[in-house]
């Protein structure tokens, strides 16, 4: 269970990937990930003297994301799920880049398969890129964000995914964040998802007659989940990027 005394935060994938991002740029340009607010010059210069713009938003996502927690003082969690969709998507970047390299005929991209990432990948790099996914949660409690690390109760969050997918329709992977996120008791999920954000907002306070007896459903079936009763059951509300007004300074200790 969540320390009451501090709120929560559930990251989904796309979370992870911008504050893993921002964190790589960080130490390659050897910047201080959380400067503070008059000290931001020179990380506002480079990411805007960027060619790709994509990255700079992810990049700059992140740094919101990462401000935000700390402005809050809140805990952290997240689903196996993302950490596995994040590995698995860098690899297969990875393996899309070396088949650029070896200059692969055009037809072949319309059919790149897993076998075809299997092969321009070698296991050194699996590991590697599966041990990065994993330092994020020591990278971040580094800038004094804790992780709630209340997961392990994975077969609970299976369970109650099942029962949610009778009330809401959400993809496989959406199902489990969210669930995730209830089982944590989350007071925020912070997804760039714009169906699942519409979904979580609209059982977190739609007053539509349909949405509301969803949301009793749910606190119903997390109360069983969590042995408390219903009425106790709050449910995150969701949005991407979060605001922040006031940026926290970093603690000598937290700077690298």
């Amino acid at each position: 269970m969540k320390d009451q005394e501090q709120g929560v935060a559930f990251l989904d994938t796309t979370a992870l990937h911008c504050i893993g991002i921002y964190l790589n740029f960080c130490r390659k340009e050897r910047m201080d990930p959380c400067p503070p607010n008059d000290n931001r010059t020179s990380m506002n210069e480079r990411l805007a003297a960027m060619r790709d713009q994509d990255l700079e938003k992810s990049i700059r996502s992140g740094v919101t994301t990462i401000d935000w927690l700390r402005s809050k003082d809140l805990q952290v969690e997240y689903s196996v799920v993302s950490e596995l969709e994040l590995v698995s998507g860098r690899v297969h970047g990875i393996a899309l880049l070396n088949a650029a390299r070896e200059g692969i005929p055009d037809r072949m991209w319309t059919r790149f398969s897993e076998d075809d990432v299997q092969r321009r990948v070698d296991g050194q790099t699996l590991r590697d890129i599966a041990d990065e996914v994993g330092e994020l949660a020591s990278q971040l409690d580094e800038l004094g964000i804790s992780k709630l690390r209340a997961y392990a109760g994975a077969r609970d969050v299976w369970d109650l995914s099942r029962k949610l997918a009778g009330l809401v329709y959400l993809s496989p992977n959406d199902n489990l964040i969210y669930s995730g996120a209830l089982y944590v008791e989350a007071d925020y999920l912070i997804t760039a998802d714009n169906y699942l954000r519409r979904m979580v907002n609209k059982v977190h306070n739609s007053n539509k007659a349909h949405f509301r007896e969803v949301r009793d459903q749910v606190r119903a079936k997390v109360g069983d989940a969590l042995l408390t009763a219903a009425t106790d059951v709050s449910l995150p509300s969701a949005f991407w990027p979060p605001k922040v007004k006031n940026r926290p300074r970093c603690s000598d200790d937290m700077k690298r």
